[in-house]
């Protein structure tokens, strides 16, 4: 089942609005749209609905679901993506976002890493 489905009337009208603004926007610009609508509009998106503003964490995350859903995007690829997938309600796509952030981390330690020297060292 896709998050779309399981939103009210009024958090479909959300996913729409914000999808048409962010679908051509690199991922960095997707945020930073998503998240200023999250902050502007979130109250919003419960009103007349079953949604009450005190379940608009999860209405929030529900939306960024449905939005990356519908971007139809096959994998992380970089990090402003991963942010996203982090806060989303779909546990596929979380799961993704840590993976993304533990290689990322993995990858920055390995790289930083000073040389070792192989003199001195026993070989085996």
């Amino acid at each position: 089942m896709l998050k779309t489905d399981a939103l009210s009337l009024n958090g479909r009208n959300a996913v729409d609005k914000i999808y048409n603004r962010v679908v051509s926007l690199n991922w960095r610009q997707r945020r930073e749209a998503i998240e200023t609508s999250i902050e502007t509009e979130a109250l919003s998106w419960g009103s007349q609905s079953n949604d009450s503003a005190g379940q608009s964490p999860h209405l929030t995350s529900a939306i960024v679901a449905a939005i990356i859903e519908r971007l139809g995007t096959p994998g992380i690829i970089e990090n402003d993506q991963a942010h996203l997938f982090a806060i989303s309600a779909n546990l596929g796509h979380q799961t993704a976002a840590c993976d993304w952030f533990i290689e990322t981390a993995a990858t920055s330690i390995l790289s930083s890493a000073l040389p070792l020297s192989s003199e001195g060292l026993p070989l085996h």
